[in-house]
């Protein structure tokens, strides 16, 4: 299927109706994004060591037009590509193109992986992403979910959206009430996870997460951080690569 994404929505529901992803809220180009930014990067430069990868490798973000770091929608072969759907650390923030979760795993099953990742997103947005997937494109060849944090919510304005998390804890408003009381948000975690797992249960299928407690509490493979991204907070290359290398073993 091929869709013509040159259009405006009248809002995120109308978008949703049309079979169109989720929108990703700022969008941001060029060499930074969202904690890799120029003033720590700076900063990093003083506290690392002189052989600091990122002292000689430069970072560049290109997004397609809907905001998401993958080629653009309507040229995909859906049927024989890979699908990750995850937050930034699948987005890639702080790693070069050719270093992300995804284009490593493309190289190692020799096929198309889209890269599905938006910084700060909630398990629901992933989820819901993947059931506009599900409804309105060719079924992947594999679908991996890289849960987020079971601390995050999504709010859904009108054309927008805005992702919730720690850092705006504690505050006045959305978050207050989903996190006032601890089964609130695994209920939500582990609905998503068992919705997400019947909705591809005819597919390759393999999740995981960065995060310690999605990880225990929804029972999932550890991921081991050997290294960090330039922003000095998300995980690096050689720990996306060793993930690659973990989702290529379970979806052959």
């Amino acid at each position: 299927m091929s869709k013509n994404y040159d259009f405006v929505w009248d809002s995120t529901a109308d978008r949703i109706r049309k079979g169109y992803f989720l929108p990703v809220g700022p969008k941001q180009y060029g060499s930074w994004s969202g904690t890799d930014n120029e003033a720590d990067f700076k900063a990093n430069l003083s506290t690392q060591p002189e052989d600091w990868f990122y002292r000689t490798h430069n970072v560049e973000y290109s997004l397609n037009k809907l905001g998401y770091r993958t080629v653009e929608f309507e040229t995909v072969d859906w049927a024989n590509s890979a699908v990750i759907f995850g937050c930034s650390n699948v987005f890639g923030i702080g790693i070069r193109e050719e270093d992300t979760l995804s284009s490593q795993l493309s190289k190692l099953i020799n096929m198309p992986v889209i890269n599905m990742g938006i910084g700060a997103s909630s398990m629901e947005y992933s989820l819901y992403n993947s059931v506009i997937l599900n409804e309105n494109y060719p079924t992947p060849k594999a679908v991996v979910q890289l849960w987020s944090s079971l601390q995050r919510t999504t709010y859904y304005n009108t054309k927008n959206v805005v992702h919730h998390g720690s850092w705006n804890m504690p505050s006045k408003g959305h978050m207050d009430l989903y996190t006032e009381d601890q089964s609130h948000p695994l209920v939500h975690g582990l609905m998503c996870q068992r919705i997400s797992k019947m909705m591809w249960e005819k597919t390759k299928y393999y999740e995981a997460s960065f995060f310690d407690e999605t990880t225990l509490k929804l029972q999932l493979p550890e991921v081991h951080w050997v290294d960090q991204a330039r922003d000095m907070s998300h995980p690096g290359r050689l720990t996306l690569g060793k993930l690659a290398e973990q989702i290529a073993e379970n979806i052959k």
